[in-house]
C-alpha cells in the first residue's frame, strides 16, 4: 500500500510539472493583436494641427500607398509685421500648396509644397501623431496630429485568373464515330415438309 501511495505522489508531481511547462509555453507565445490594419486610408478632407498654432486643411487622394492632394492654411497679406508677427492691418488670404507622399503600414510621410516635411505614425485608433520641419530651415520644427482618425482600407480584391492563350494551332478533333445501327434480323430458311408416298411394284 505504501508503494501505491508513493507511486501516486510521483505521478501527481510529474503531471503538475507538465502542466506548468504547458502553461509556460502558452504564456511565451505571441498573442495576435486584433484590429491591426495592413493599409490605412488617409484620403479625404481633414486637418493637420501643429504645436506652433498652424492648422493645415488637407484634401488628399490615395491610390494604393501613394498620396497626393492639396493643403491650405489661413494667412494675411500686407499689414505691418514685427519679428514675423502681424501687428497692424493685413488682408486675410488662403495659402494652398500641393501635397505628395506615401503611407506604408503605420508610417505616414508627405511633403507639403517644396519644403514642408511631415512624418507621422498612425496609432491603433487611426490618429496620426508626428513631427514636421522645414527643409530649408531644419531647425524649424513642430509636432502635429491629425484632426480625425484614418480608416483601414479594405484589402485589394484577389487577382483575376489569367485567360489561357491560344497557340494559334487548330485543334484536331477525332473523327466522329458513326452511329451504330442494329443488325437486321437474321433470316432462317424455312423447312418445307412434303409427303413422300412409296408404292410397291
Amino acid at each position: 500500500m505504501l508503494k501505491t501511495i508513493i507511486f501516486n505522489l510521483t505521478v501527481s508531481r510529474r503531471m503538475s510539472i507538465l502542466g506548468l511547462l504547458f502553461a509556460a509555453v502558452f504564456a511565451l507565445l505571441p498573442i495576435p493583436v486584433e484590429g491591426q490594419c495592413s493599409q490605412w486610408d488617409a484620403g479625404g478632407q481633414w486637418t493637420i494641427n501643429q504645436s506652433n498654432g498652424y492648422v493645415y486643411h488637407v484634401d488628399l487622394s490615395q491610390s494604393g500607398k501613394e498620396i497626393s492632394g492639396t493643403a491650405s492654411y489661413g494667412t494675411t497679406t500686407g499689414g505691418t509685421k514685427v519679428l514675423g508677427i502681424l501687428v497692424a492691418g493685413g488682408d486675410p488670404a488662403v495659402q494652398t500648396n500641393n501635397v505628395r507622399g506615401n503611407i506604408e503600414g503605420d508610417d505616414f510621410y508627405v511633403l507639403i509644397g517644396t519644403a514642408g516635411v511631415y512624418r507621422g505614425r498612425i496609432g491603433s485608433s487611426g490618429r496620426i501623431d508626428g513631427t514636421t520641419y522645414d527643409q530649408n530651415h531644419p531647425s524649424s520644427t513642430a509636432t502635429w496630429f491629425s484632426g480625425r482618425a484614418m480608416k483601414c482600407a479594405p484589402p485589394p480584391p484577389p487577382p483575376r485568373p489569367t485567360p489561357i492563350r491560344s497557340s494559334g494551332k487548330a485543334k484536331v478533333e477525332p473523327a466522329p464515330t458513326p452511329p451504330s445501327t442494329p443488325a437486321p434480323p437474321m433470316k432462317v430458311p424455312g423447312i418445307v415438309a412434303s409427303q413422300v408416298i412409296f408404292t410397291s411394284i
